[in-house]
């Protein structure tokens, strides 16, 4: 087995696009907080860092991240141009699509939504012993 086939598919990804890994890292980051304001517009910042507070989330945008990376080294690994492999990479994790490809499962909503509820309840009785 060479090198190459001893890698994981972060470090492939990152060797194709020749970025490291915190680089890989902050875009699987931004991209997640940005498919989220896309996939509920409507939606306050509040709700949005419930969900992303949530390990169930991140297991679930990850497994879907590796998926498309996956995808990616199979499939683009051997193109020449590094800008041509950078485009096609961000094309196929571009956030706005993927709000429309993909949906969280009830249980990655639920866990976030009774967070919230949890936190919300919480505040409601402090004010009323305030009061």
């Amino acid at each position: 087995m060479n090198n190459t086939a001893a890698l994981t598919t972060k470090q492939k990804v990152c060797s194709i696009l020749q970025w490291k890994e915190e680089q890989h890292n902050q875009l699987v980051y931004d991209s997640a907080l940005s498919f989220l304001s896309h996939y509920l517009p409507m939606e306050s910042d509040y709700m949005i860092s419930c969900i992303t507070s949530s390990r169930v989330f991140w297991n679930w945008w990850k497994m879907h991240w590796n998926a498309r990376d996956q995808v990616f080294t199979e499939h683009y690994y051997g193109l020449v141009r590094l800008r041509c492999a950078e485009d096609l990479y961000k094309e196929l994790h571009d956030p706005k699509t993927l709000a429309y490809e993909i949906y969280p499962d009830g249980q990655v909503l639920s866990e976030s939504y009774a967070k919230m509820i949890g936190e919300l309840n919480d505040m409601v009785l402090y004010e009323e012993v305030q009061n």
